[in-house]
């Protein structure tokens, strides 16, 4: 009698485990996205391949385990601003840890930053423009003779106009808000006791 009673009672036991095992693995779906805001600056003037970022997880959370979470990833991709060259950066992210300690991998994707265009160099403009005056200057006197101003200005304007096409770096603030996508689903199993 004693034996049936241990026999029903294991067995009632492992009926429950597939509802405990289920309860401890949290499951978000591919497609939801998560706000975030970035812990530390990322500039494309500064960025390197491999650099490192961690970013909080925000308001309104797809499910409350997600709370005080801590997403972590890495700079994949740097374009500088340069002469005609759109800066860029690109991010991957890796690894998500609840408050409690649990990681999991991550894949996603950014939708959207806040981010910002930093000021053209007045200051490159003008030694552009003053570079092109005193080539066009050069130029100008050789081939329009010595009396001529055609060269500064045709320089200066040619100067003045490189000048501007040079593109401005961006950066993303330190607690810049951002949103996260997931390309496939999230699985974290949660740690005992949580």
């Amino acid at each position: 009698m004693v034996n049936k009673k241990r026999v029903v009672a294991c067995a009632a036991l492992l009926a429950l485990l597939p509802i405990a095992a289920s309860a401890a693995t949290l499951t978000i779906p591919a497609g939801t996205q998560i706000n975030v805001t970035l812990d530390n600056t990322i500039n494309s003037s500064t960025a390197q391949v491999g650099d490192g970022f961690t970013a909080h997880v925000q308001a309104p959370l797809p499910d409350p385990s997600l709370a005080g979470a801590v997403i972590s990833g890495q700079v994949v991709q740097v374009q500088r601003a340069g002469q005609g060259t759109k800066p860029a950066i690109g991010l991957q992210f890796n690894t998500i840890q609840l408050y409690d300690g649990t990681q999991a991998p991550i894949e996603g994707y950014l939708v959207s930053a806040q981010q910002r265009n930093q000021q053209k160099s007045g200051a490159r403009v003008v030694a552009t423009t003053l570079g092109g005056m005193l080539v066009g200057n050069a130029i100008g006197k050789t081939v329009f003779g010595s009396a001529s101003t055609m060269g500064s200005w045709l320089g200066a304007l040619s100067g003045f106009l490189i000048g501007q096409n040079y593109q401005a770096n961006i950066q993303i603030p330190q607690n810049a808000p951002m949103v996260v996508q997931l390309n496939q689903n999230l699985s974290i199993r949660r740690q005992a006791g949580y």
